[in-house]
């Protein structure tokens, strides 16, 4: 079984679309006879989203980012996870990406990202250590506590939750193209496009709905993007 843990506070409109995308992967996944669930970890508006798309919710304050991951780990390791996915509430992602199955005790891990915002995209590759993500995490690498990232920890958590793993797993890498995990970047953000991109960036181009829509939804690119400027707008 795979759970997606996700964290979440205001920006409702990018969660919701977000989560209707989660779902379509959920769906992916169980028509393939793989049982998948998502667990959101929110005390407000995005609490009330999570629980109309039939997902599972953990009713909890906003408090440092780390303890929030740690909480929906444990709860995904006490409900039969077999693999953990953290992944954030402005992230698409491809379904492909997650079938077949990692091969046992391996975390599967990818080279490539993307970062959308209206009217540029740009494709990001990391190519070393366990690359970027989705970390599709094996249970039974998780510490004896079901809580790997430091508790007070509000950015670097996917760094702090590797750290924390009892076992350290091998890395099976999955790069299907690259627009196969997405994350939607509006102002103010705690990894900002333009941070990310000097770091890591390979290419930009401005078509951001035509090269998205190849692999999601039109309608649901659209909204991620309106959403993503209705915030930079009120910032």
């Amino acid at each position: 079984m795979i759970y997606f843990v996700t964290p979440a506070w205001q920006r409702f409109d990018l969660t919701k679309v977000v989560l209707e995308q989660r779902r379509a992967c959920i769906d992916f996944l169980n028509a393939r006879g793989v049982q998948a669930q998502q667990v959101v970890i929110a005390d407000d508006e995005n609490a009330d989203i999570a629980d109309s798309l039939g997902f599972e919710v953990i009713r909890k304050r906003n408090y440092a980012l780390g303890r929030r991951f740690n909480d929906g780990i444990a709860h995904a390791a006490r409900n039969g996870a077999e693999w953990i996915v953290p992944i954030g509430s402005d992230s698409f992602l491809d379904p492909a990406y997650l079938f077949p199955l990692p091969t046992d005790g391996r975390m599967r891990s990818s080279t490539l990202y993307a970062l959308a915002e209206p009217g540029r995209l740009g494709r990001l590759r990391k190519r070393t250590g366990t690359g970027i993500g989705p970390y599709m995490i094996p249970r039974v690498c998780l510490p004896r506590t079901l809580r790997p990232a430091s508790e007070v920890k509000r950015r670097g958590i996917d760094s702090s939750t590797l750290q924390g793993l009892r076992l350290r797993p091998r890395v099976e890498f999955t790069d299907l193209h690259p627009w196969q995990y997405v994350g939607f970047r509006s102002y103010p953000q705690m990894n900002p496009y333009d941070k990310l991109y000097s770091r890591i960036g390979v290419s930009e181009e401005p078509e951001v709905v035509e090269r998205l829509s190849e692999y999601y939804p039109q309608g649901l690119v659209e909204r991620a993007l309106e959403a993503c400027a209705a915030v930079a707008v009120a910032a």
